[in-house]
């Protein structure tokens, strides 16, 4: 099982390449049996657009980034496609995180079982994530969100974290 889910991973961030198409839509394209770069080439503009999220401008930029670039399986080895693809890799990887630490924290808001939710625990739960997930995104965060008054409170902040991070 742990193959597939790499084959459907590597599958969808091959088609982040394509200009216009996010992690979001690439991931819609899979699940309408979209299942690498051929399909989408022999795919009409019709079939294309009539996938959520998929307008009629994003079906003929799909074909024209397709007919301009050469691929070999799913790699592209020239055209627009092989600078986007090599330029893409740390991208895919960035997506993905973002696409997780969006959907955990939509999550976790849910579990609250809370109709509204007040902007300021949104984003002490961003805060949260983001210390979980990078330190340097969370201080760059924290000091925009906490509105930190002097450099002072900026330290103050920073030596928590680093006396968090000694004591996990």
């Amino acid at each position: 099982m742990g193959e597939m889910v790499d084959a459907k991973q590597k599958t969808i961030n091959k088609f982040t390449s394509i200009p216009g198409i996010g992690y979001a839509r690439a991931r819609v394209l899979y699940e309408h049996g979209f299942r690498n770069i051929k399909d989408l080439k022999e795919a009409s503009l019709s079939e294309l657009s009539q996938v959520p999220s998929i307008s009629m401008d994003v079906a003929e930029g799909i074909q024209e980034y397709l007919l301009d670039t050469t691929f070999e399986g799913d790699i592209a080895l020239e055209g627009p496609g092989l600078e986007k693809e090599l330029a893409g890799l740390e991208e895919d990887v960035l997506d993905s995180v973002i696409e997780d630490f969006i959907d955990n924290l939509e999550r976790d808001l849910k579990e609250t079982g809370e109709k509204e939710i007040p902007a300021h625990k949104i984003g002490e739960k961003i805060m949260e994530k983001l210390h979980e997930l990078d330190a340097v995104a969370y201080v760059r965060f924290a000091s925009v969100y906490r509105e930190f008054k002097d450099v002072n409170d900026f330290v103050s902040e920073l030596k928590s974290l680093l006396s968090n991070e000694k004591s996990s």
